[in-house]
């Protein structure tokens, strides 16, 4: 085998490694906890399941801490019924020592009828999907060390 062949063999092998091991980092999984207020707490959960690159797992396996609070909760009056307006933040933070990696923050409203606890969860549930939303986009980057 000449030089030039052994060469080429062995560019081949590091790309065809290289190429695998981005594959398996990209398929790997983030390991959440999730800490929050109550109210949220289903909603969170709920996103979360849906989310294939997030397992929620208990705090002492987990690689990400993800800590949501409801930042404003009002409802109005309008000529149509009520109004509801939900804010959510959620830090996420590293699991071990608890350096914040990101602050997301979901904002969402629901009008009509007059039920507003009916109205409330809806709002509550669309801001969490809006905070969440880029934990499955870049949950990897977030929990590189």
């Amino acid at each position: 085998m000449t030089r030039a062949r052994v060469l080429a063999a062995a560019v081949v092998a590091m790309v065809v490694t290289c190429g695998l091991s981005t594959d398996a980092h990209a398929r790997r999984r983030v390991r959440v906890t999730v800490i929050s207020d109550p109210v949220i707490q289903d909603a969170m959960q709920e996103v979360l399941a849906g989310t294939p690159e997030v397992d929620v797992v208990p705090a002492r396996r987990a690689e990400l801490e993800l800590r949501a609070t409801v930042a404003e909760l009002r409802s109005q009056r309008t000529h149509a019924g009520v109004e509801v307006r939900a804010r959510v933040t959620v830090v996420v933070a590293d699991a071990r020592g608890g350096a914040v990696r990101a602050m997301l923050t979901g904002r969402a409203g629901a009008r009509g009828g007059d039920d507003v606890n009916r109205l409330s969860d809806n709002a509550l549930r669309a801001a969490v999907r809006g905070a969440l939303r880029s934990i499955g986009q870049h949950g990897h980057t977030l929990a590189r060390r």
